[in-house]
């Protein structure tokens, strides 16, 4: 779907001045949003991973104390 959106530049809204206009101001506007929306995933793909290690290290405490107390 980014493909296909991303291959659209400003004059896909016409070529009349109102579509200029608008295909103008869409372009950066989506170009940001875009770039925003790659590093909120990112963010999220790093937040999953610490979670991920942080259950890992949790896990291993709790095998660890359960076999201390005999469990």
């Amino acid at each position: 779907m980014a493909a296909e959106i991303d291959s659209h530049d400003a004059g896909t809204w016409g070529g009349d001045e109102p579509g200029g206009v608008f295909g103008d101001g869409y372009v950066p506007v989506h170009a940001q949003n875009k770039a925003n929306l790659v590093e909120i995933a990112q963010r999220l793909e790093q937040a999953a991973d610490g979670v991920n290690r942080a259950a890992d290290q949790l896990e291993e405490q709790e095998r660890a104390n359960s076999e201390r107390i005999g469990g």
